[in-house]
């Protein structure tokens, strides 16, 4: 845990001043604020994830989610604590239909990316739920988008 906040204020860090260096002409070609200033390859793996996730569909999924994929859950639905699933596990639990399964519409808030690096964050509502989630893609050398984070909350309807 550690050594993950370490490389995380390591990455703002240099993000700071790699990007403070930068014009502001720079900056606002990395920043999207919504959907349609989004890459269109970014917001196709967005979408095959939300999707994938509504129709329990694990074929997709895999074809989208990073081998290192992690989704990370601080105090979900009230609970005190904060829960890593890795991968194998988030399918699992699709598979077995103890999560996904509900349509969701969904609308992209804010988007950022870097390179080969990108950060979307998406409010997503079933008819039971309400999720406001941070999803983090990471780019491959052939040009593929995967998710990697899904730092996910959830709050029932009110």
């Amino acid at each position: 845990m550690r050594h993950n906040i370490s490389f995380t204020v390591l990455i703002g860090l240099s993000t700071f001043l790699c990007c403070g260096q930068q014009t502001t002409s720079t900056l606002n070609t990395m920043t999207s604020t919504n959907a349609d200033k989004l890459d269109s390859a970014i917001a196709e793996a967005v979408e095959a994830f939300i999707k994938a996730g509504d129709r329990q569909d694990i074929t997709l999924l895999e074809s989208v989610l990073h081998p290192e994929y992690r989704s990370t859950i601080n105090q979900f639905m009230g609970q005190e604590n904060v829960t890593v699933i890795p991968r194998e596990v988030y399918l699992k639990l699709v598979q077995d239909g103890k999560i996904g399964g509900s349509p969701r519409s969904y609308q992209i808030v804010h988007a950022a990316s870097l390179g080969h690096t990108a950060q979307v964050q998406v409010h997503m509502e079933s008819a039971q739920l309400v999720f406001n989630n941070f999803l983090s893609l990471v780019q491959d050398t052939k040009g593929k988008w995967w998710l990697i984070n899904d730092a996910a909350t959830a709050k029932p309807k009110s």
